[in-house]
């Protein structure tokens, strides 16, 4: 038997590469959403080749399928005579269950159904009327509510008009505004109405219960919450016609109490006992939102999934519509690169910047090469912790501390910058990270700033299942190792 490698990378085309020289079937192992996109070219060629290969992949759990959850994709299984590729879908459930060699043995003596059923939900659509009809049950529903808050979503910014009415009718009818991580700058976040971003790793004070759903497609009411009413439509007509039939409140009350949350739960720096060498993340943006804040209505971030991702959307002050591009739903790694340099041809008065970390951007990091070749002055900021930090935090939380592969080598990123026409400099030391951020942003061309980051855990964060309402809080950092690159 062939011995077992654990391999990150282009698992595919290796297993395939493996299994044609010896027929023995490759085994793959890929994670849900993007892995599982990803491995469709490679499946089509084991298809077409009659190589043997499994894929099991992870898949969203049963109870939440059916509803477009996070990275989950419905990709059907290929299965034939002839030798070729299998795909076996594992639910995030069944993944974390414990192994019983008890169970396994009476799982073999229950029958097998034909087939299984997919969560399916009911979306509302019954009770949608002609749009002028529901606004007077919204408008009085929103007239009577004693602490309503909104929460703005990517549609917002799809919307013509859509940030400019939301903030009209939040000033108007005093309503304080969260968003999604899509919906991030559809709102200014200096204002004192704003929340901020709520979800799993929103600001607490932004964590709250919805009401009234305003959406365009029908199809997406009460898929995922079930709301009181509803009202389908562009946002840019429904805000309209709301606007006004709002009865204008001083809210004071439910106003100071979200003052006194924000003084309370605000998204502090975490005390080392150590003196600090590296930067730490909220650093970094901090550091970079200072030194843009008078470009900022020209600046577009783009975001890699994973920390970085969420440190951007946590300390990062957005005001802008459509001054975040990153993957929401599917959390597709190696997104930030590609989607700068595009987003600086569509764009080319602005500036662009790839907030990154290692692991996501070694995913496309060949895109480098795109930039230099076609000079487009894409600028990277890239969290360097040698690991997918975000992985290991969720590893180590859900599997009782036990870690599987999120640690990395990486390459030498400013020489690898260098080598493809790029410039690129390493921040070691937090004393210099104010010097080197200027540096990143003021030369000529694309470059990468390799920052050199502390190892810290992901706060605040809803734990997997849990109702937004039980955030975790405390910040701590994780001791570890890491080895400066030499450049002679």
């Amino acid at each position: 038997m062939a011995p077992h490698r654990p391999i990150i990378g282009d698992e595919m085309q290796m297993k395939a590469w493996h299994t044609k020289p010896t027929r023995n079937a490759g085994i793959v192992l890929v994670t849900s959403g993007p892995g599982t996109s990803n491995v469709v070219t490679p499946m089509l060629d084991a298809l077409l080749d009659g190589t043997p290969m499994a894929v099991i992949c992870g898949q969203a759990a049963p109870t939440i399928q059916g509803t477009g959850a996070f990275q989950e994709i419905d990709v059907p299984s290929a299965l034939d005579k002839r030798p070729g590729p299998v795909l076996v879908a594992v639910p995030k459930d069944v993944g974390k269950a414990v192994f019983d060699d008890r169970a396994l043995e009476d799982s073999f003596n229950i029958p097998v159904a034909g087939s299984i059923s997919q969560h399916t939900y009911s979306p509302l659509a019954h009770y949608i009327v002609d749009l002028n009809d529901q606004a007077d049950r919204v408008v009085k529903l929103i007239n009577q509510s004693q602490r309503p808050v909104t929460c703005a979503g990517n549609g917002v910014h799809s919307s013509y008009d859509g940030p400019a009415l939301l903030s009209q009718v939040a000033e108007q009818a005093c309503i304080p505004v969260a968003t999604t991580l899509l919906g991030l700058g559809s709102f200014d976040e200096t204002h004192d109405l704003a929340l901020h971003m709520m979800g799993t790793y929103g600001t607490p004070y932004a964590n709250c219960t919805l009401i009234v759903q305003l959406d365009i497609n029908a199809d997406t009411v009460g898929k995922d919450i079930h709301p009181t009413d509803l009202a389908i439509g562009d946002l840019s007509v429904t805000l309209q016609i709301l606007l006004p039939q709002l009865v204008r409140h001083d809210r004071a009350e439910g106003l100071s109490q979200i003052q006194h949350w924000k003084a309370e739960y605000s998204l502090r720096i975490p005390n080392t006992k150590e003196p600090q060498q590296y930067s730490l993340p909220q650093q970094i943006l901090t550091e970079l939102g200072y030194q843009i804040e008078t470009i900022k209505h020209r600046t577009i971030l783009t975001a890699g999934v994973g920390q970085p991702q969420v440190w951007a959307a946590q300390r990062y002050r957005w005001r802008y519509s459509r001054s975040l591009i990153t993957s929401g739903s599917l959390g597709a790694m190696g997104f930030g690169l590609p989607v700068a340099i595009g987003a600086h041809l569509a764009k080319p008065d602005h500036l662009v910047i790839d907030v990154d970390g290692d692991a996501s951007l070694c995913m496309t990091i060949e895109e480098l090469l795109t930039a230099s070749q076609y000079d487009i002055p894409v600028k990277v900021v890239l969290f360097n912790d040698r690991q997918q930090a975000m992985i290991t935090q969720l590893q180590q939380k859900d599997y009782n501390g036990c870690v599987c592969h999120p640690r990395q080598a990486n390459p030498d990123f400013v020489r690898l910058a260098q080598s493809t026409g790029c410039q690129g400099r390493q921040c070691f030391r937090l004393d210099t990270l104010p010097e080197n951020m200027e540096w990143l942003l003021n030369c000529e061309g694309p470059a990468t700033l390799d920052v050199i980051v502390e190892d810290i855990d992901m706060k605040p964060i809803v734990s997997t299942g849990g109702s937004l309402d039980k955030v975790e809080l405390e910040l701590r950092l994780r001791t570890r190792v890491i080895v400066k690159h030499s450049f002679s």
